[in-house]
């Protein structure tokens, strides 16, 4: 089989009521095709289905991981400072940060999670996608 993607470890957090992913990837040859943005959409009917009024929070995206932020924005997100508490407006300030190092937050309003998830994505034609990224990294 083919992996499509990667999480790794969902809490329930009934006291905060939300879901924490620790982490989520799609496999980098593989990426640009909207596979993330259905399983977030999945994701997303799951905990608005089985945990009404959850959100989806995440602590582990790198400061330096812009398309990743691009990514969770495009599908809805909120980034925020893992030490204040404050969101971030401009993703790319990140880089000029003195450190350039550490995560910051992903959080996934509850409230949004409606509209996300009526969002019309085309199922993505993976075998062409995975193929042609195969071709040009034997190259």
């Amino acid at each position: 089989g083919l992996e499509l993607c990667h999480n790794r470890n969902l809490q329930i957090n009934d006291e905060m009521k939300n879901v924490v992913c620790e982490w989520f990837h799609t496999r980098p040859n593989l990426q640009g095709l909207k596979i993330g943005s259905m399983i977030m959409q999945n994701l997303m009917s799951d905990v608005q289905d089985y945990f009404p009024g959850y959100d989806i929070i995440s602590y582990n995206v790198r400061k330096q991981n812009t398309a990743a932020l691009r990514f969770y924005i495009r599908n809805g997100a909120e980034i925020f400072d893992l030490e204040t508490g404050c969101l971030i407006d401009d993703i790319y300030s990140l880089q000029s940060d003195e450190n350039g190092k550490g995560n910051v937050g992903v959080f996934f309003d509850h409230s949004k999670f409606s509209e996300i998830i009526s969002r019309k994505i085309d199922p993505p034609n993976i075998d062409s996608r995975y193929l042609k990224n195969n071709d040009s990294e034997e190259k």
